[in-house]
């Protein structure tokens, strides 16, 4: 088969995937009245989410209490730390940079091998003067930590620099954040828009999830701002796929930073509130816009007590229709613009156009 008669099957292959993208854009596209999609299901009224009973408030009170009575842990070697060893009036037993091996063992002059760990350092010393009084009459020994590689915490999320950084008794959690180089940024709707969700984020200790409240640990709330013990993860969640848009007969149309118990009220107030013409069935997307599932919404009723706030959730979109007949193809030109449209209706001859 030719070239030539090659491509042209490439086209009528294009022409036929093209005719039928729109055929489906226009069945997607169809009328359909504001006042005909289903009710908004009572997901989550703002005034119905459950809020924590005073027992349980107490409780999580006392538990933060007593992470502040623990005491700090007691240092036990572990494999990687590096310490020097001196012993008095023999100078020529020094030992420095001597590193602990992954089976926990140290090579020293005169008393060969010795197994240290998981001993504090007092132990360390009475081990090691134990061994050289083989040799030595009334030996003195001092351990000298150089670098404590097991004393660490991780770091996750979103935060500049994630990873494990070494913590003693004096670092805090608000100190080990500033540790990770603080937290990424972006620029969204012309504004920086900070990609860390410190409400969502959480500290977790020996498997277990503490009560801990980044954001009081932020505006520094002494109770929050617990020690950082060795082997504690923090994770900063991320604030990128917790976004609500808000579009139609809005002042300002945009996408705005999902947070907990955010209600319909509070998208619209965000956008600067509901111009002078609006339809009061308020449509609400669910779902993305790979599935997505319409509902509306009588703001009206919500806005005289009629109907409760309802709650949004995260990636739904508003839209505020301008009266009864507004229709969904309207609606989709909005969301997408003009030249996206175009890319997907014309993507399919760019992917015949260019196989073999």
């Amino acid at each position: 088969m030719s070239f030539f008669s090659t491509n042209c099957s490439r086209r009528r292959h294009a022409a036929i995937v093209l005719a039928s993208a729109l055929t489906v854009l226009a069945c997607v596209s169809g009328c359909k009245k504001a006042d005909e999609y289903p009710p908004l299901p009572p997901v989550a009224s703002v005034a119905d989410i459950s809020v924590k009973s005073e027992e349980e408030r107490a409780r999580e009170l006392a538990w933060l209490q007593s992470l502040h009575d623990q005491s700090y842990p007691i240092y036990r070697t572990h494999s990687g730390d590096v310490f020097t060893i001196k012993v008095y009036e023999n100078p020529e037993l020094e030992a420095q940079d001597v590193v602990v091996t992954p089976d926990g063992q140290i090579a020293l002059m005169l008393v060969g091998t010795c197994n240290l760990l998981g001993k504090t350092l007092p132990e360390m010393v009475e081990e090691l003067e134990k061994r050289y009084s083989e040799y030595i009459r009334n030996p003195k020994v001092a351990v000298i930590p150089r670098s404590i590689n097991s004393q660490t915490a991780t770091i996750a999320g979103k935060v500049n620099e994630p990873g494990m950084y070494p913590v003693n008794n004096r670092i805090r959690l608000a100190d080990f954040l500033a540790m990770g180089n603080g937290t990424p940024t972006s620029i969204f709707n012309g504004q920086g828009f900070e990609l860390a969700d410190f409400s969502s984020s959480f500290i977790v200790r020996d498997g277990e999830r503490l009560p801990v409240d980044f954001e009081r640990v932020l505006e520094g709330d002494p109770l929050h701002n617990i020690h950082i013990h060795p082997g504690d993860y923090v994770y900063i969640s991320s604030r990128a796929n917790r976004l609500v848009g808000v579009m139609g007969e809005v002042h300002l149309p945009q996408f705005i930073v999902w947070y907990e118990n955010m209600g319909l009220l509070e998208a619209v107030v965000r956008a600067n509130g509901l111009k002078d013409e609006y339809w009061k069935n308020v449509i609400v997307i669910r779902g993305g816009m790979n599935d997505p599932i319409l509902y509306r919404v009588n703001i009206d009723d919500v806005l005289h007590g009629k109907l409760p706030n309802p709650g949004l959730m995260p990636n739904d979109i508003v839209y505020v229709p301008k009266d009864a007949f507004s229709e969904y193809n309207v609606f989709i030109r909005k969301l997408f613009p003009t030249g996206q449209l175009l890319n997907m209706v014309l993507a399919p001859i760019t992917f015949w156009s260019n196989r073999d």
